[in-house]
C-alpha cells in the first residue's frame, strides 16, 4: 500500500510540521493581538513579548531545518509541549475572561 502519508520522509514530515505551525500561528497571534489591542488589553506588550519569542524559536528550527542541520523532535515537541502549558493554559486563560467580557467570542 502506497500512500502519500507513508511515502513522506520524517525529516521532510518535520519540516512540513514546522512550517504548518509557524503559518498558523501568525495568523493567529495577529488575530488575538488585534483584538487585544482594539479592546486596549492592558497586558498586551508582555503578551505580544511572549508570541514573538515563539515566532523566534519556531524560526530558528526552521532555519536550521532548511540549513539541513539535524534538530531533534522530541525538542521541538517538547518546546511546544512547554508552551501550550505555559502560554495556553497559562498567559491565555489571566485575558480570556477580559476578551469575553468585552463580547469576544
Amino acid at each position: 500500500m502506497t500512500s502519500t502519508a507513508t511515502s513522506i520522509k520524517p525529516r521532510e514530515k518535520i519540516v512540513e510540521t514546522v512550517r504548518g505551525l509557524k503559518d498558523y500561528t501568525t495568523y493567529h497571534f495577529a488575530t488575538e493581538e488585534r483584538h487585544m489591542s482594539r479592546l486596549k488589553f492592558p497586558a498586551l506588550a508582555s503578551h505580544q513579548a511572549e508570541h514573538q519569542l515563539f515566532v523566534k524559536t519556531v524560526n530558528d528550527y526552521q532555519r536550521k531545518l532548511d540549513d539541513g542541520k539535524f534538530v531533534v523532535t522530541v525538542e521541538i515537541t517538547n518546546f511546544i509541549k512547554d508552551w501550550i502549558k505555559s502560554h495556553i493554559l497559562g498567559t491565555d486563560k489571566r485575558y480570556s475572561g477580559f476578551l469575553v467580557s468585552h463580547g469576544v467570542r
